[in-house]
């Protein structure tokens, strides 16, 4: 299961990323998964403030090493 492995990362990065966790099923999520073009459940992104895709990584546990290698410089 990803959520401790995701609540790790939270945990560990909070001060350089913000979280957001979305429901595929529901209303707001389908559009979300439409728009980043989400197939598989868990897929991790991650996302700039300007909207821009930086990291993708469709099943499994969330790569904290390749994440935090795709930040933007702080």
């Amino acid at each position: 299961m990803a959520k401790p492995a995701v609540d790790g990362l939270e945990r560990d990065l909070h001060a350089r990323l913000s979280f957001a966790r979305v429901n595929i099923g529901a209303a707001g999520g389908e559009k979300i998964a439409h728009q980043f073009r989400v197939r598989a459940v868990p897929t991790f992104l991650l996302i700039s403030a300007e909207g821009e895709l930086l990291y993708r990584q469709a099943g499994g546990l969330p790569d904290g090493d390749a994440i935090v290698r795709h930040l933007p410089n702080p």
